[in-house]
């Protein structure tokens, strides 16, 4: 009969048969209950539900919505930029002299950038109601 072994890295160890059926019988049940262990109260074996999967900081982040946010801001700023003019914008913004910290982060948001200008060249003919 063939005697069932195991290794420990350094060698073989044998294995009685009471702790290989033991293991079988665990093994079967650990099977029949889609891999959930039981857990023993006085009621009998209570099987925990699947724990939810942690999600990460990163992932919870609602990226749909603020890229939303910035395009909605990009297109507001571009309507600025369209409606005031882009030298206009750069007078105004270079008027300001010695600006505290709320108006620098001001002036950063709004100097006109590419993407201001592209919204603002190709909403041109839609705002003025122009057509190509």
């Amino acid at each position: 009969m063939f005697e069932p072994v195991v290794s420990n890295g350094m060698g073989v160890l044998p294995v009685s048969d009471n702790n290989v059926e033991e293991f079988r019988r665990k093994l079967k049940a650990y099977r029949k209950t889609a891999g959930r262990l039981p857990i023993q109260t006085s009621l009998g074996p209570v099987y925990e539900p699947y724990p939810k999967p942690r999600r990460s900081l990163f992932a919870r982040i609602p990226w749909g919505s603020l890229v939303l946010i910035l395009m909605l801001g990009l297109c507001l700023k571009a309507f600025v930029v369209l409606r005031i003019g882009e030298d206009q914008i750069r007078q105004r913004l270079a008027a300001y002299q010695e600006p505290d910290l709320g108006e620098k982060i001001g002036l950063l948001v709004m100097t006109p950038d590419l993407v201001t200008r592209a919204l603002s060249f190709y909403a041109r003919p839609v705002i003025n109601g122009q057509q190509e």
